[in-house]
């Protein structure tokens, strides 16, 4: 679908499936093409998505998502991403964007309330709808996170080393060597731990120099004593968001 046109039509899009699914509500079998803002619906078998710009949606069966010019909205199931520019999954209020070309994730609903987040290739980065970052996700890694009250940021789990700086606290990934500054109760006793940790954003807090942003525990447990040095590779250029692996 590269270099085609609206023509004054809102074309996004054709849906591709070897069975029937709903577009808007109507039964579709075979093929679809697609419009800004049509709801599109699988059934017993997946759905294939070839976009703008030549990004690309696999819908899983029993999946449900809104597709417009710039991102699918997951409404239900699981819907995986190969990128193009520009494209974004959004998923109960988190919006997944690739950092680099040819990016692929996956976004899953887990029960009723979670969300799953994993980068098959390519780094992501996660933010809530209204731009604010929540976690960076590195290539081959995964996390989780539990959608909160309207108004609050969402939960996520990152593991790293826990190291105090200035008398500030400072968790440090130990993939790709982000850093954020961390709030909670009882931090001395796991200071120099690999530790596994459940945070949310703080919210117009400015961090300490080098991290990306503040945030605060609300749960944290060692993984393991001792932490190991950043790899020379991994440290992140001054100014350039950097993606974190979190599980």
């Amino acid at each position: 679908l590269h270099g085609f046109h609206d023509g004054g039509i809102n074309m996004v899009g054709v849906a591709i499936a070897k069975g029937g699914f709903q577009v808007d509500g109507n039964p579709v079998t075979g093929n679809a093409t697609l419009f800004d803002g049509n709801s599109l619906e699988t059934g017993e078998v997946p759905s294939e998505l070839h976009l703008r710009e030549g990004a690309r949606m696999l819908l899983a069966s029993d999946s449900r998502g809104t597709v417009y010019r710039d991102r699918l909205v997951l409404e239900r199931g699981l819907g995986e991403l190969t990128s193009g520019p520009g494209y974004q999954i959004e998923a109960n209020g988190l919006r997944i964007s690739p950092e680099a070309p040819n990016a692929k994730a996956r976004v899953a609903f887990h029960g009723v309330r979670q969300v799953q987040v994993a980068s098959l290739a390519g780094a992501f980065r996660v933010s809530t709808t209204g731009g604010r970052v929540v976690a960076f996700l590195a290539p081959g890694g995964a996390l989780e996170f539990d959608p909160q009250a309207p108004g609050r940021q969402p939960v996520f789990s990152m593991t790293g080393c826990l190291e105090q700086r200035g008398g500030r606290y400072i968790l440090r990934d130990l993939v790709a060597g982000v850093l954020e500054e961390v709030r909670g109760r009882g931090l001395d006793r796991y200071v120099g731990d690999v530790v596994e940790v459940e945070a949310s954003e703080v919210l117009s807090a400015k961090p300490a120099t080098g991290a990306e942003e503040v945030i605060q525990i609300s749960k944290i447990r060692r993984v393991s004593g001792g932490c190991p040095a950043p790899p020379a590779s991994a440290k992140p250029a001054p100014g350039i968001a950097q993606p974190s692996s979190a599980g």
